[in-house]
């Protein structure tokens, strides 16, 4: 059971690359996929079945509003999500399998790339801002050297911020 089943899952993610893929990747599945279908007797039915189960997906609390945008993005906006079903950083949905490998595969990616925006960010942020000590001028810098394409990024970033300016509020 469990085997025909790890087959069934298989054969759901190679029908995704082979509506989904480009080129070389979309052929190689469709052959692997008809191989598959072939040596286990699965039918095309079992592999587009749209009956939804309840999937679990974990999260780190900085990336819980991104994944509930890939979850309506690939679910539509009527999906129900329910929070906390396995702990306190957990999600619960129901979907399809092929829906929850989509989801799986979409976070992965725009998580690591949401990242590194985010250290983008935060260094624009601390140039706008000027929040740098102040240096003596004997001792060296510790900064590390960027390469011109992320000064470009960071100015960018820049000038589409705000300068916030804090005022000392001291009283005698």
């Amino acid at each position: 059971m469990n085997e025909s089943k790890n087959k069934l899952k298989l054969a759901k993610k190679l029908k995704v690359l082979a509506d989904k893929g480009v080129g070389g990747e979309k052929h190689n599945a469709e052959k692997l996929l008809q191989k598959l279908m072939k040596e286990h007797g699965i039918r095309l039915d079992q592999i587009e079945n749209p009956l939804k189960e309840a999937h679990f997906f974990k999260y780190k609390n900085s990336s819980k509003d991104l994944l509930i945008q890939i979850i309506v993005m690939v679910c539509g906006l009527e999906v129900e999500i329910w929070r906390g079903a396995i702990g306190r950083n957990s999600f619960k949905i129901y979907c399809t399998e092929l829906e929850f490998i989509e989801i799986q595969a979409n976070f992965h990616f725009y998580s690591k790339a949401f990242e590194e925006e985010m250290k983008t960010f935060w260094k624009a942020f601390i140039h706008k801002n000027d929040l740098f000590p102040e240096l003596d001028e004997t001792k060296g810098s510790n900064s590390t050297p960027m390469d011109s394409d992320e000064i470009e990024r960071l100015v960018q970033m820049m000038s589409g911020m705000k300068r916030h300016h804090y005022r000392k509020q001291l009283t005698s």
